[in-house]
């Protein structure tokens, strides 16, 4: 039986398959960008709140309201570049809010 650290690794790994298959169907199929810029920017925003919203439960059991905040700021700047960006500032966008959470959680004693 797998462990859940080890499913949960697994899982993670995963869920990184479409960000590294993007380029593959945009070379495979180049009438489709537009498309597939929608569909990567819609997945990392997606993955941007899994993430944040992992930090509820944490920060919840161990009554960090700082962190509370921090992950509506990070899913709020995501939601509302998503919203307003061109399609490529968007992706830009993702990119450095997925990389902030990376290091916040890397950096913060929380996690």
């Amino acid at each position: 039986m797998t462990s859940v650290p080890g499913v949960a690794r697994l899982l993670g790994w995963a869920g990184l398959l479409p960000f590294i298959a993007a380029p593959a169907v945009l070379y495979l199929f180049p009438d489709a960008a537009a498309r597939l810029v929608v569909a990567v920017a819609t997945y990392a925003l997606a993955i941007l709140c899994f993430l944040a919203g992992a930090w509820w439960g944490i920060a919840l059991l161990r009554r960090r309201w700082g962190v509370l905040f921090a992950s509506n700021v990070v899913v709020i700047a995501g939601w509302a570049g998503y919203l307003l960006l061109p399609s490529r500032w968007v992706l830009c966008l993702m990119a450095l809010l997925l990389a902030i959470t990376v290091l916040f959680e890397r950096a913060h004693t929380m996690f």
